[in-house]
């Protein structure tokens, strides 16, 4: 299984299908490649290469991270995953995972330019049988009451046949109120919203209002020559060059401080290319954000007035929206992550940020996220030809999270669902957790339906 995961706000994480260029964790900073280098080395055929560690490994202690680098190297062969944390510029946790037991791999660098690894070690995780038995569709709800007496808190939606066989909130969306999820709880859904403005482009191009091979200088003035060639199709696909996210240092935080469109455009287009327009392809949350722009240009509505009335009525979606607006407190989670606010929760975070506009910033219920998926498939609101486009590249299983607390992994075809949703996602153990359950429903819904 390949899990993406667009964004953590203050770590970077990627999970892959064991060995796969971590395109999510490119970094900018001198220690973030070097980690992300030695992670690579770990894992890969040309790792058994001493030359290939020698610029990494520091000078003085060369022999002995040599040695310990090959021993982890046999200890981290035929992970079916691995996920990578990035703690600062000079650590780094790897998880590596196996059937029944997980291994950690935590990595130090100096503080030299560049920086060097000066030391290594690994520890061995054992897992629980029952946390990792497979799950069947006669002991699914009793799955899942274990995974909640485990600590798992969230909701999950599974569906067989086309029909609900699993909708339940497990565990407390508001620990401070005692307040228990339930199935209808409103939670943030990380970078899902891209499907909105994927669907929301598609949806203008049906109306005749803009083409996909239209270069942005069609809407956008003053555009530097470098990015006078981008499409909309470029931003659509990762092929436009733009770095992934837009927030400045400066910026208190890098989802929810307030920035209006303007303001990103400008950020956005004052950015350096990682490549030429067309040439390569890398995820960009950015792209996102100048397609959430061209959306309100040509429909002459706000993103979120557009998505409401174009996209989420039509769907049926009654419980979707946005950071800011109003949400009953017995219905919306509190997130209990890594990043937290007072109170923690997408009504309190502030109206949603062109920081994140047309890539986050939104919240929904796993009911409304099933009846997207399902309007999708149905028609009910792109073309044949614009619906076919849209689930082209929609295989498999997609993750969004962030690192206020929340996570969504889920399925995409209605008829063989699986969705589930946590506000608790805190510890690398919680994420391991949630990881797994999701696997396990992944393989409970790939099973032959009766």
């Amino acid at each position: 299984m390949v899990a993406l995961i667009p964004r953590a706000a203050l770590s970077c994480l990627v999970m892959v299908g064991v060995i796969a260029e971590p395109h999510a964790l490119a970094a900018e900073r001198d220690g973030e490649k070097t980690l992300i280098a030695v992670a690579n080395l770990l894992t890969r055929r040309h790792g058994d290469d001493e030359s290939r560690w020698t610029p990494l490994l520091d000078k003085a202690r060369h022999e002995q991270l040599w040695g310990d680098v090959q021993q982890i190297r046999k200890l981290v062969a035929g992970a079916t995953s691995m996920e990578v944390e990035i703690q600062g510029d000079t650590t780094c946790d790897i998880l590596f995972e196996f059937g029944d037991h997980d291994v950690v791999v935590g990595v130090q660098l100096s503080e030299e330019t560049p920086p060097r690894l000066l030391n290594i070690t690994s520890k061995e995780i054992t897992r629980d049988a029952a946390e990792t038995a497979p799950i069947t569709w006669a002991t699914l709800d009793e799955a899942m009451r274990l995974a909640a007496e485990r600590g798992f808190t969230g909701a999950v939606l599974v569906t067989r046949n086309g029909k609900i066989v699993l909708h339940e909130g497990y565990g407390l969306a508001n620990r401070e109120r005692r307040i228990r999820v339930k199935p209808d709880t409103v939670f943030a859904i990380g970078s899902a919203p891209i499907d909105f403005t994927h669907a929301g482009v598609l949806l203008l191009k049906d109306q005749g209002k803009l083409a996909l091979d239209d270069p942005i200088t069609k809407f956008f003035d003053d555009v530097p020559q470098d990015k006078s060639t981008i499409t909309i199709e470029h931003l659509m696909t990762g092929r436009s060059g733009l770095l992934d996210f837009h927030e400045l240092p400066t910026d208190e935080n890098p989802d929810h401080t307030w920035i209006d469109r303007d303001e990103a455009i400008r950020r956005i287009m004052n950015q350096r290319l990682l490549f030429k327009p067309g040439e390569s392809r890398r995820p960009s949350h950015s792209a996102w954000g100048l397609l959430a722009a061209i959306i309100e240009i040509v429909s002459g509505e706000s993103y979120p007035e557009f998505t409401k009335k174009r996209l989420f009525e039509l769907a049926g979606m009654k419980d979707t929206g946005f950071f800011g607006e109003p949400v009953a407190e017995d219905r919306v989670a509190v997130g209990y992550g890594r990043v937290s606010s007072t109170p923690n929760s997408p009504p309190h975070w502030g109206k949603t940020s062109w920081m994140v506009m047309g890539s986050g910033g939104q919240v929904s219920t796993l009911a409304d996220m099933y009846r997207w998926e399902v309007a999708m498939r149905n028609k009910s609101i792109l073309s044949a030809d614009s619906t076919a486009a849209y689930l082209r590249n929609r295989t498999g299983v997609c993750q969004d999270g962030d690192s206020f607390g929340f996570e969504f992994m889920h399925s995409t075809d209605p008829e063989q669902l699986f969705m589930i949703i946590s506000n608790a996602i805190n510890t690398r153990e919680d994420r391991r957790s949630f990881d797994e359950l999701g696997r396990r429903l992944e393989a409970l819904i790939e099973q032959e339906p009766q």
